[in-house]
């Protein structure tokens, strides 16, 4: 997030933008019977299993090509984007100010995208030891498209299944509920269904950062920053009377769900770092504090019996209403000691130690401690060095521990779960352990150690790296299901 930064007394003003179109190529649509085929092989059909051949049928040389049900959901779409940059700089202080807008019309009728986005990114400098950054970036986005592609009864699945002898529309001009030839199985007309069903996908992001770092003393400087991540979302589907399913012909009667998501993220770091040069001697040390919290919330509602009609969307006009929910949330703390070490530029060595601590453990194993040591030798820096087509070589070797902790939410605790079963005439309900306690699950560790070699021949030109490397997991995180019965 910390680009276009502006320096110096100086202010900028940019601005871009683009109109352009898109459509589907006829190439990329799917190869099907036009209406004078669709007739000729329904009579062929007819006349093969010696059942009389339907009237509509009898004559295939009556039909051009009928309804291309494939272009007649597709359209040209336009999309725009407009982009207004803005720069700031004076002797202490700079900013970048960028704003957008997309809207991208989709190409099959009912589908479309638009955002919004701004990003702001400063920094100010009051004096020399004093620096303060903060940047900001919140999107909204609008985004139509289908429910469920894979469905049979979506609207692109549609196209390929009704006939092409009947016309889309009515004597009046309005859409036809049912495509119906007489011949073939009756749909759902799918450009009604693209018109009137709805799924509308809107989502608020925001990232932003901030630190703020001090040098106390010559070589100690002293950073404290943050971070925070936010995600309100809210989709809503409706299905519509012209929707349909297997044995079912519109209209139907309309339902809908909405699910609403709030998710939140944020992490604060501390570090105090100190770097001396002693002669041919350079040390680094680094301690950082670090802890970060997540959690998402959200609900749904399901709601149907609808009155049979698409004027009202929204469910409290329902006749049944079915409500849902869930939260989860983890915790992390981190505390990193490290040293970097080199002599002459020749000899590196670097130590660091970290200690974590996660809420998705048991409070009997929930901190890890993760070592490491790394080491190098660059050998052309040696005075004995004349190999004269190699100018760089570095042989270097290292050891660590690093520590997983994806093993989900509560995992760590005992789990009741639900399951249906016959009893007499009716469905009963039982209960049976889901997870079991393990108020021990711990850190997964994977030790790993290698060898490696940096070479770079005629004067940089050719560059080589060999690397060596083994790992070995251990206390793998594994759900394991629990048999229900």
């Amino acid at each position: 997030m910390e680009t276009k930064m502006m320096e110096g007394s100086k202010t900028t003003l940019d601005f871009n933008s683009y109109v352009g179109i898109q459509h589907i190529p006829k190439a990329r649509n799917i190869d099907v019977m036009n209406a004078r085929e669709f007739a000729a092989f329904q009579k062929y059909i007819a006349e093969v299993n010696g059942r009389p051949v339907p009237e509509m049928v009898q004559d295939p040389s009556q039909y051009g090509k009928g309804t291309n049900w494939q272009r007649e959901i597709q359209r040209t779409a336009v999309i725009q984007n407009y982009n207004l940059n803005m720069g700031i700089g004076t002797d202490d202080f700079s900013a970048s100010i960028m704003g957008g807008y997309l809207n991208q019309q989709g190409v099959i009728i009912g589908t479309g995208y638009q955002r919004y986005s701004l990003r702001i990114n400063s920094n100010y400098q009051p004096t020399d030891k004093l620096t303060i950054r903060l940047n900001v970036a919140p999107s909204y986005e609008l985004n139509s498209t289908f429910y469920d592609a894979n469905n049979r009864m979506d609207v692109i699945g549609l196209t390929r299944l009704v006939s092409p002898l009947v016309s889309p529309y009515n004597p009046d001009g309005s859409l036809k509920m049912v495509i119906d030839d007489g011949v073939s199985f009756a749909e759902p007309n799918p450009i009604l269904l693209a018109k009137q069903q709805e799924y509308d996908d809107k989502n608020l992001h925001l990232l932003a950062n901030g630190s703020v770092s001090y040098e106390l003393l010559k070589g100690l400087t002293l950073k404290t920053g943050g971070s925070i991540e936010l995600d309100r979302n809210r989709v809503f589907h409706f299905v519509p009377t012209s929707s349909g399913d297997y044995g079912s012909l519109p209209p139907n009667i309309p339902s809908s769900s909405t699910s609403y998501s709030n998710f939140y993220n944020w992490r604060s770091a501390s570090s105090l770092t100190y770097a001396k040069d002693i002669g041919k001697h350079s040390i680094d040390l680094l301690g950082v504090f670090v802890a970060q919290k997540e959690r998402i919330l959200g609900n749904g509602i399901n709601a149907t019996q609808y009155p049979v009609s698409n004027d009202i969307k929204t469910p409290n006009v329902a006749g049944k209403i079915a409500a849902s929910n869930f939260y989860e949330a983890w915790t992390l703390l981190s505390y990193v000691g490290r040293l970097n070490y080199s002599y002459a530029d020749k000899y590196l060595l670097q130590l660091s130690l970290r200690r974590d601590g996660s809420s998705r453990f048991g409070p009997e194993n929930r901190w890890g401690y993760f070592p490491s040591i790394s080491g190098g030798w660059i050998v052309s820096n040696e005075d004995f060095w004349n190999v004269e087509p190699i100018s760089f070589l570095k042989i270097r070797a290292s050891y660590g521990v690093t520590g997983n902790f994806n093993i989900g939410n509560y995992t760590h605790f005992q789990n009741i779960g639900a399951e249906f079963y016959t009893f007499g005439d009716g469905l009963s309900q039982a209960r049976y352990v889901s997870n079991i306690s393990d108020l021990g699950l711990g850190w997964e560790n994977s030790k790993s150690y290698g060898i490696g070699m940096d070479m770079s021949l005629f004067n940089n030109r050719l560059n080589l790296t060999y690397d060596y490397y083994h790992k070995e997991t251990t206390d793998l995180l594994y759900n394991v299901s629990v048999p229900a019965s």
